[in-house]
């Protein structure tokens, strides 16, 4: 395998996290925690963290796509690029409003309701996904994260995490 190709491959999979014998969606769904976890820890301005979040979902489609061909199967469950972009798009509602809850707990439940939302693939989530290739790769999750971001939102509203 090529230089490249190893490289590529050890992003698409999450730095290698990708290849957990079980739950590897799980797996790479916990860097996306840990990179907001970060965002949050070093004070990094929203419009910077939004801005990363938003160069990691785009360069996810090439680099789930060659992942996808690296790997000779079809949205290889190894590959798990879009776990990690997708989860951050969650918590960009709390640069809109703060919390003063534990940001452990309100990761937590974020998290929870992501991969609800990634293994149910209620409508139109699973469509998303035969769009094949990275961008169905990474469309599916996204839109996943949208749902999400809408239960979650509504979560914290109501449990009084946030007000409006």
């Amino acid at each position: 395998m090529s230089f490249s190709n190893r490289i590529n491959l050890f992003l698409a999979t999450g730095f290698g996290i990708g290849f957990a014998p079980q739950m590897p969606g799980t797996f790479g769904s916990v860097w996306g925690i840990v990179l907001v976890g970060l965002a949050y820890g070093l004070q990094i301005p929203s419009s910077v963290a939004i801005g990363i979040n938003l160069v990691l979902l785009v360069v996810g489609i090439p680099i789930c796509s060659r992942g996808e061909k690296i790997l000779k199967q079809p949205d290889p469950g190894a590959v798990v690029w879009d776990e990690l972009a997708a989860v951050p798009i969650l918590f960009w509602i709390f640069y809109l409003f703060p919390t003063t809850t534990s940001p452990y707990w309100i990761a937590l439940l974020g998290f929870g309701w992501f991969r609800l939302f990634d293994i149910l693939k209620p409508f139109p989530i699973k469509w998303f996904e035969r769009l094949g290739g990275g961008t169905g790769i990474m469309a599916d999750d996204i839109i996943a994260a949208l749902y999400a971001t809408a239960a979650f939102y509504l979560s914290c509203w109501s449990l009084g995490l946030i007000s409006v």
